[in-house]
């Protein structure tokens, strides 16, 4: 902008403008680059400032992602009981139970996600 008004009030393209007229658009120039210089931080500083803020959902979600990361990968106590109850030929399926659970899991999902 400061660069266009010198230009057209003929400062700068003036052959004949004395030193002084140069320092003097050389100072106005400055001053705006200055002054763009501390909008620019100003904007800066404010956009740090800005902050986010989860739904309950999301905070939910998170937790529940901490719960699965923080559980075994393994329980390998669990897997042997199942797996002698299969050998021995007294482990029983409780499909209700799993159907519930599946049910459940589904609801939570929808939770989350809706």
């Amino acid at each position: 902008m400061a660069v266009n008004n010198i230009c057209n009030s003929g400062i700068a393209s003036n052959s004949n403008a004395s030193k002084a007229q140069f320092e003097v658009a050389r100072a106005r120039i400055n001053e705006e680059a200055l002054k763009t210089n501390v909008e620019g931080r100003n904007a800066l500083t404010k956009a740090r400032a800005d902050s986010v803020t989860l739904t309950e959902q999301a905070q939910s979600f998170s937790e529940i992602q901490k719960k699965i990361k923080n559980s075994p990968d393994i329980n390998q106590s669990k897997v042997e009981s199942i797996k002698k109850a299969v050998l021995d030929g007294t482990y029983e399926i409780d499909s209700v139970t799993i159907a519930n659970k599946m049910v459940d899991f589904e609801r939570e999902l929808d939770f989350i996600y809706n």
